[in-house]
């Protein structure tokens, strides 16, 4: 109606009314195939093993390292957040790389060394470094790194994880 409403001599509002409606429409007969958007924030966390109780070492070789205890920010964890799995000690340092793949969820503790853990997370391993673990004498100049750690989970940050990943 020439003179009424909003003046759009070149036709974008027609534009993207066409647009929603076709679109629209594929959404409702294909519902199935497209995704739920993702808009979770990625988090991100250090599991620490104590080379006395459990050795992280020795079940990277073994590749068995598919669960991991958590003792605190369970709450926080959810599938697709990223780990640094490190080993107190001597040796303390950065030994693997993994993502969770499951929610928090109740667990048996495997002896009574661990029977404060009462939930964990499984895991899988993305990088595998136990044999050439990435010691903290190796990164104790990078700012982002805590000297000394005591607990088994902590949160990290993308700049931890990222400075391992390279």
């Amino acid at each position: 109606i020439e003179g009424e409403g909003f003046a759009d001599p070149a036709h974008h509002l027609l534009g993207q009314t066409l647009w929603y409606t076709v679109l629209s429409q594929v959404w409702q007969r294909d519902a199935t195939s497209v995704p739920e958007p993702d808009f979770k924030e990625r988090r991100y966390f250090i599991f620490q093993a104590n080379p006395r109780i459990w050795k992280l070492e020795e079940h990277l070789r073994d590749e068995d390292v598919t669960d991991w205890s958590v003792s605190r920010v369970g709450a926080e964890m959810s599938p697709g957040d990223r780990v640094i799995l490190w080993q107190s000690g001597e040796r303390r340092g950065a030994y693997a790389l993994a993502e969770i793949t499951s929610e928090l969820m109740p667990r048996v503790p495997e002896s009574e060394a661990l029977s404060d853990f009462t939930h964990g997370v499984d895991l899988e391993v993305t990088d595998n470094w136990g044999d050439e673990p990435v010691l903290y004498s190796e990164i104790e100049g990078l700012e982002c790194f805590p000297t000394h750690l005591q607990g088994t989970n902590f949160r990290a940050s993308a700049a931890q994880y990222f400075a391992l990943k390279e």
